[in-house]
């Protein structure tokens, strides 16, 4: 039976040479929901979706994905089960667009990874939803930054897990293709997935996520709706910075 809780961390504690990266981490995330994790340079997002993913292993405490623990999973149920974007994704730069999406549907796959009609349909709905039907043939290598990031978010989209963790995805983005991007998770997680989204830009993430966990010195500070109060004065202490309220251009499509 799934659980309706999608991920669990309970005293999740990562340590390099005794410097505590992440600090007693406990936190229940529901599926059906996109979860902004915001905080300062080095308080610990990118280390905490690496964990979540299974790429490290915590130094202490226990991530469950959809009630199985994360640590007994293997690697191609963990490959089903979440699916990654790091923040500087490494490419093998030799493939075409399509071929390096196509590889995210091999961990539903056997040994030899045969691609049926579902498959395909998968793989080519997200190249359409990234706005990359022109360049399915187009070796990655020849590809703009921006255009890289879509190939990467692209397949993510085409893992079709249940969990999608992504470390800072639009941060390389134009205006157009975050706006479609974010309308993309928000028709995900009508589907029930849950998304973790590491993400620089505030006032972004308060405008379309669920939840907002702040981090700051590798500690959870805020986790609630972003809507409370409190978040701004959080936020003001993690960022160590003042804020006052100034009219914003709202962009729309």
């Amino acid at each position: 039976m799934i659980s309706d809780e999608t991920i669990k961390c309970q005293n999740l504690t990562y340590l390099i040479n005794k410097n505590k990266i992440l600090s007693n981490i406990n936190c229940s995330i529901n599926a059906g929901q996109i979860i902004a994790i915001l905080g300062p340079n080095g308080s610990g997002k990118t280390t905490f979706l690496k964990c979540c993913a299974g790429l490290i292993k915590p130094s202490s405490g226990n991530i469950s994905i959809q009630g199985e623990s994360l640590s007994t999973l293997g690697l191609k149920k963990r490959s089903q089960m979440t699916s990654y974007i790091e923040q500087h994704p490494d490419f093998e730069l030799s493939y075409s667009v399509k071929e390096y999406v196509s590889f995210g549907r091999y961990p539903h796959k056997g040994i030899i990874p045969l691609l049926n009609k579902n498959d395909l349909e998968i793989i080519n709905n997200a190249l359409e939803n990234t706005d990359l039907t022109s360049l399915v043939d187009r070796p990655i290598s020849q590809l703009s930054g921006g255009e890289q990031h879509r190939v990467a978010l692209a397949r993510a989209l085409a893992v079709n897990s249940n969990l999608m963790l992504l470390d800072e995805p639009l941060a390389a983005l134009d205006i157009q293709h975050t706006l479609n991007f974010i309308e993309i998770l928000k028709q995900l997680t009508q589907q029930g997935k849950t998304i973790l989204i590491s993400i620089h830009d505030i006032n972004l993430a308060l405008s379309f996520c669920d939840k907002i966990m702040l981090l700051n010195e590798g500690s959870i500070v805020f986790f609630d709706s972003p809507n409370q109060e409190s978040l701004y004065e959080k936020l003001k202490i993690a960022f160590k910075v003042n804020a006052k309220e100034e009219k914003q251009i709202t962009f729309f499509k």
